[in-house]
């Protein structure tokens, strides 16, 4: 009993040290990252340890480069992204309501479509299909490209029709008696009670936004039009920080500051929103 005792502990600090290794492995990258945009450029390859080197210069060259456009790069990725992310949780609730709690016709082949286009989009032929239509409506290089086409959200549809069909009909038909609208039964009612749902799918579909190059890169063609991702990377690929990595570096930690800053603020609807995804039911 006592050797089992032994060995227990024993694998409980195997474990301990396993997981702080790893936590070690995945906060590094961050860390150097961080340390290295408070570098001055010539200070660059020294000492990661070596803290008396550290300075804000490399932020403060970087909000005046006119090259990075940065300012209007950051405001060009907080509007897409924030656009989207609104108007996904607009389309997918009211969709979600629709399907899983109204009774039409077509109904279901509307909700078959919708899984359907889930799966079309996710393929290089739906990409390829959207990118002509914004080339043939000669929409390249506006905020349209860079939203419209994201604005609504079959995954988004999926979840919230799943989890609606888990509130009661009962309720939502005191809510009908008591002379409340449909829209009103989704803003007063549903949307309130699946705070998870819109937490996890809000914080994914920005994220999805925030992080695209790919689009961008595709649709934009403007300096003052690119996004914060793009802007940096057109400037690394053009050579323009091949001299100025702490620059660089600065610009990323500023390209990965709100992500960081929307999971700190949401990581328990975050966490009980992946726990309400597996759950729910097909």
């Amino acid at each position: 009993m006592k050797s089992k005792s032994i060995q227990d502990n024993l694998i409980g600090k195997i474990v301990i040290c396993l997981l702080l290794l790893w936590s070690f492995i995945n906060i590094y990258p961050y860390f150097y990252l961080v340390i290295g945009s408070l570098k001055q450029d010539r200070d660059f390859y020294t000492s990661i340890l070596n803290f008396k080197v550290l300075t804000f210069d490399s932020y403060e060259k970087m909000f005046a480069l006119e090259e990075l456009h940065f300012i209007r790069a950051l405001f060009n990725s907080l509007f897409v992204a924030g656009a989207v992310t609104l108007a996904t949780l607009f389309f997918s609730a009211i969709t979600g309501y629709a399907i899983s709690k109204l009774d039409f016709k077509g109904k279901s082949f509307i909700a078959n479509f919708i899984i359907f286009q889930w799966i079309f989009t996710g393929t290089g032929v739906g990409f390829i299909v959207v990118f002509k239509l914004m080339v043939s409506l000669n929409l390249l290089s506006t905020y349209t490209a860079l939203t419209v086409p994201f604005l609504m959200s079959a995954w988004g549809v999926f979840l919230f029709s799943q989890y609606f069909k888990t509130i009661p009909m009962a309720l939502i038909e005191s809510a009908r008696i008591e002379g409340c609208s449909e829209f009103g039964i989704i803003f007063r009612i549903m949307i309130p009670m699946s705070k998870s749902v819109a937490a996890i799918l809000g914080v994914f579909t920005f994220m999805g936004r925030w992080n695209d190059l790919l689009w961008s890169i595709l649709v934009i063609r403007k300096p003052h039009m690119m996004t914060l991702n793009l802007s940096i990377a057109n400037f690394v690929l053009g050579g323009g920080g091949r001299d100025k990595p702490g620059l660089i570096f600065a610009a990323t930690v500023i390209l990965t500051l709100p992500l960081l800053i929307l999971f700190i603020i949401y990581r328990k609807q975050f966490i009980t929103g992946i726990s309400i995804g597996g759950g729910l039911k097909l």
